[in-house]
């Protein structure tokens, strides 16, 4: 069992890896916390996860962001999507 959770992991963390990313281009950020974990489903919509419980979305390839509910106060460690309507944050606590 332990083995098919690995390989799981190993898949999803492949499978949400930027898809078409030729690069990184840094932007201004609309929050001062620190940011994880970022994982986009295409070229165009993307997450990121961090301190506070922040989730930030865009979906115009990254130059704006809007804050998103996570319900949490606790720290997001990293950040995974399948799609752009399914994914999920986890961390601490």
């Amino acid at each position: 069992m332990r083995q098919i959770i690995r390989y799981l992991s190993v898949f999803l963390i492949a499978f949400c890896s930027c898809l078409s990313a030729q690069h990184w281009v840094r932007q201004n950020s609309t929050t001062t916390v620190p940011l994880y974990s970022v994982c986009f489903t295409d070229s165009f919509t993307g997450w990121v996860a961090g301190y506070d419980g922040t989730i930030l979305k865009t979906s115009n390839g990254g130059e704006t962001w809007t804050a998103q509910n996570s319900g949490t106060q606790e720290c997001l460690n990293s950040i995974r999507f399948t799609d752009s309507n399914a994914g999920l944050a986890v961390g601490g606590n």
